[in-house]
């Protein structure tokens, strides 16, 4: 609506502008026919061409491009320049002729009079003689101004055809941009040495990435690095405090539920404090089990429509076995095919084959048609299962935050809306879901303050320490929320690098062990990596999130523990019916359990088991990945959908290589949980600040570097030198990098390869290079020898910034080069400096006021005998609340219930696919 809004704004501005032009043009020829002069135009000639005549086509033409046909904007831009021609030269033939033509009369009378002097004395005063100052003055004031509008948009149209800069620049105007203040994340980069002002590179450009190069001591963590953390940190505080008022009205009308009395009063309010009122959820809850009720009924009476008997099962087992049978015959077939040696017997068995095809293809449509209500009953059990799930876990949830609440409830109508699309699809009937008007109400809420602009998350990765314990001190001084994890000094926090989806897990930790094995035969290398893969994920698939490293430790050395695991995955997957778990169960009872090899493959991964046993070796680093150690375990999905700022300490001094993996596991599990968000540009702006970037090197990051800017990631590399990104010898990952990073600043006292890549890649200018020669000659009438010099001038190529003058680039300058909205710039040396001490003083200003409502009490507990209910294929249940049951006669074959009570279940949600 807001944006209808603003278009049509732009429509009424355009139409003004518009009729405003056509109007001045039309007086501009009824002035040179008609041949009248207006004193108001005289007194604001000067002004009125340079405004109207050469501002006002660039204004028409903003607002037509920007807003109205952008794939045309070019070709209007040059018509615009073209029609802009017109009234000036309209003007400048009206000031001529008004000026030059008394002039012209005042000469004819005056050669007729024979007396000039007494002629001009005669003259009016509007007839003034080229003698005149004042007539010189005019023709200064009146054909200046119009004369110099021609020459400029002539320039202007001259140059589009081969300036290509000039006409990207042209792409990109719109006058909105400057006429409209947007408050946008982008950050100073340093000082420009030349003009001194600011090196600003736009919040676009920074998801093109950034390469810090500088040496030890050189100040690119604390002069560089730590001077952006404080930008954008000051950048989250106004979000926060935009936020903060909107949650401090919300607590104050009680119409959320203020769950952290203990907050510091120096602390910006975030979603993390608040959470849905107990009788609130309570409604929520009641309309969505309404809605569940009638899905329910839905599906019920879908089922006893068509399964009723059995027969539609049978058919479709019975084509699924003729399918088989004649794929077998097309097996043996295409084996005979190979034997035969006469060309009739082979065109026999090539006709049998096509006829085989054929049937095959009919059969599968016909499979195709049969299975259709299956697959239909399949989706509708599974949505309403996600349904049932999504709400236990809301509501195990005792402590969660207000858009974590809003946003599980609205996935839970998701599933349901999903359902009803289903059956009304297939059925062709068209049903309703009543829907939550409590949860309307707080989504609204939600999206407000969701929906504020310029909300920005940081996450710095650093090995000594004190960059993240500066930045915290920062965010402490702004009052902003953040996560400091470090093992060396326990901040309470922990990442549980456990969390995401099986697959992802199993990659992540299986690449990060691998990169600790070193070099070593490929065999032992691949048997290890595809062993650790299959080992998490049967932890992952049996306990979700909730597992850490220490259950993988366990379960490579005790057998009897994987036996039991895999006994556990059976179940499971006799509930779930997923193929992925087939997979893994196959190859726990054919390669390890009951394989010959068991023994062999103990002692080939041993090397797993021992680089295993180094990461966990340190038990301050084991409390810092794991999920049951600590009291806050930060959730990496709502860090980055919030915008929540995270430091990380790998304590390189105090773990040594341990360090590394340490911080290898927490960008890997972040890098995944990147790729888990939408990737649609609406994803919160996510800065990655990584300080010696090698340490944490590894293959997958690539894809970050190269796919991050979809997710709205830019990432901060500081490295020491450019051979640091050389791995095994290869260059690939260096090329990636410097191809990937659009903004690279390099301090002085580099290495002699990093000098002479960043002299080149700054780029070069001309230089005119004169060569002089002397030829001497003499003859017998001239005895003294004569010198004639000759000159050759050539043009050369010659760096803009020489190797010397970047290798003594004095303390706290640099050089750099950066881009403007996806555009380089050339390069230029920079100044950079240490954040101020001030930036770093906490004040105890307290920056919210609530009025404290103490309705911190237990949320209100569900009767001990409601069921949840589990759907498949087969079953269709219904909810028992208060002891009574719903009167649903049905056959015991699609009729069970299951008893689920919500303090110490962990049963789990299933459904069955049977019919597969």
């Amino acid at each position: 609506m807001k944006k209808l809004i603003k278009l049509d704004v732009l429509t009424v501005v355009t139409i003004i502008a518009v009729g405003f032009y056509a109007i001045i043009f039309t007086d501009l020829l009824v002035d040179v026919l008609f041949y009248h002069r207006n004193l108001y135009y005289k007194a604001i000639y000067p002004t009125y061409y340079i405004i109207v005549l050469i501002l006002m086509p660039i204004l028409i033409w903003s607002f037509l491009t920007g807003y109205k046909i952008k794939n045309k904007k070019l070709e209007l831009f040059k018509i615009s320049l073209v029609l802009s021609f017109i009234p000036m030269v309209v003007a400048l033939s009206q000031q001529l002729y008004l000026i030059i033509t008394p002039w012209l009369i005042n000469l004819k009378k005056s050669m007729d009079a024979k007396t000039a002097q007494t002629e001009l004395i005669s003259i009016t005063s509007s007839q003034l003689s080229s003698n005149d100052i004042i007539f010189w003055i005019r023709i200064s004031t009146e054909v200046a101004p119009v004369l110099i509008g021609i020459g400029v948009f002539y320039i202007l149209y001259k140059n589009l055809f081969s300036n290509i800069h000039l006409e990207a620049n042209i792409l990109r105007f719109n006058i909105l941009d400057y006429l409209e203040r947007k408050e946008t994340n982008d950050v100073v980069l340093c000082i420009n040495r030349r003009t001194n002002k600011p090196v600003i590179v736009k919040e676009e450009d920074r998801f093109l990435h950034m390469l810090i190069d500088g040496a030890t001591g050189t100040g690119k963590t604390s002069s560089v690095l730590l001077k952006m953390v404080l930008q954008d940190i000051k950048r989250k505080k106004y979000w926060l405090m935009k936020v903060n008022k909107e949650i401090e009205k919300l607590i104050n009308e009680k119409k959320v539920l203020f769950i952290n009395p203990f907050k510091p009063k120096n602390e910006y309010l975030s979603f993390d404090d608040i959470d849905i009122l107990p009788e609130d959820m309570d409604k929520i809850e009641d309309e969505i089990r309404a809605d569940l009720n009638k899905c329910e009924k839905l599906y019920k009476s879908f089922i006893e429509e068509y399964f009723k008997d059995t027969s539609i099962k049978n058919a479709v087992l019975k084509v699924k076995n003729e399918r088989k049978e004649i794929l077998n015959q097309i097996h043996n077939l295409l084996k005979q095919l190979d034997d035969i040696k006469t060309e009739e017997e082979r065109k026999e068995i090539l006709n049998q084959l096509e006829v085989l095809r054929k049937k095959k293809n009919d059969l599968y449509l016909t499979e195709l048609s049969n299975n259709y209500p299956l697959k239909v009953n399949q989706t509708l059990a599974e949505m309403l299962n996600k349904t049932y799930k999504t709400l236990l876990e809301n509501r195990k949830k005792v402590r969660s935050d207000f858009g974590e609440r809003v946003e599980a409830f609205n996935k839970a109508y998701e599933y349901l809306s999903k359902f009803v699309e289903t059956y009304n699809s297939f059925t062709g009937k068209n049903v309703h879901l009543n829907g939550s008007k409590t949860l309307e109400v707080l989504t609204g809420y939600y999206k407000k303050i969701n929906n504020i602009k310029n909300n920005i998350g940081i996450t710095v990765v650093e090995p000594k320490g004190d960059f993240a314990e500066k930045a915290a001190q920062l965010c402490r001084a702004n009052g902003v929320p953040y996560v400091h994890i470090d093992p060396t000094n326990n901040k309470g926090w922990a990442i549980n690098v456990m969390q995401g989806e099986p697959e992802e897990t199993a990659e992540i930790v299986s690449s990060v062990l691998r990169s600790m094995f070193g070099r070593q035969e490929a065999f032992f290398a691949n048997l290890q990596e595809d062993v650790a893969k299959n080992y998490i994920k049967l932890i992952k698939y049996i306990y979700g999130n909730e597992c850490d490293l220490m259950m993988l430790r366990k379960l490579l050395r005790d057998p009897d523990m994987l036996e039991k695991e895999v006994k556990k995955l059976k179940e499971l997957y006799l509930q779930t019916q997923d193929m992925r778990m087939q997979d893994l169960i196959d190859y726990f009872e054919e390669e390890i359990l009951n394989s010959k090899h068991y023994e062999d493959i103990l002692k080939w991964t041993i090397g797993l088991r021992v680089q295993l046993d180094n990461l966990l070796s340190k038990e301050e680093l084991v409390k810092a990945m794991s999920p049951f150690r600590n009291e806050k375990v930060l959730d990496i999905d709502k860090h980055l959908r919030n915008g929540g700022i995270l430091l990380v300490n790998t304590a390189l001094g105090a773990f040594g290589n341990v360090s590394s993996a340490f911080g290898k596991l927490v960008l890997l599990t972040i890098e995944y949980a990147v790729f888990r968000r939408k990737g649609d540009g609406t994803d919160t702006m996510h800065v990655f600040y990584i300080d010696e970037f090698p340490e944490y090197i590894n293959e997958s990051f690539k894809r970050f570097l190269t796919l991050g800017r979809s997710y709205r990631v830019s990432i901060v590399m500081a490295i020491q030198n450019l051979s640091q990104l050389i791995i095994d010898g290869s260059r690939t990952f260096l090329d990636i990098v410097k191809g990937n990073a659009a903004t690279k600043l390099v301090f002085g006292r580099g290495e002699i390869e990093d000098i002479e890549y960043f002299s080149k890649y700054f780029g070069y200018q001309d230089e005119i290079q004169m060569d002089s020669s002397y030829t001497h000659s003499a003859s017998i009438f001239m005895p003294h020898q004569t010198a004639n010099k000759t000159e050759r001038y050539s043009m050369l190529k010659k760096p803009r910034f020489d190797r010397d003058l970047i290798q003594d680039l004095p303390f706290q300058y640099v050089m750099y080069k950066t881009v403007y909205r996806g555009s380089n710039l050339p390069a230029d040396i920079g100044r950079v400096d240490f954040v101020d001490e001030k930036e770093f003083i906490v004040s105890d200003k307290p920056l919210y006021n609530i009025v404290y409502n103490p309705i911190m009490r237990k949320l209100r507990k569900k009767s001990e005998d409601e069921f949840i209910k589990i759907i498949d294929d087969n079953t269709h249940e219904s909810i028992s609340r208060n002891g009574e049951e719903d009167n649903i006669t049905s056959d015991s074959a699609i009729n069970k219930e299951f008893p689920y009570k919500k303090e110490n279940s962990d049963e789990k949600l299933l459904f069955d696919k049977d019919f597969e």
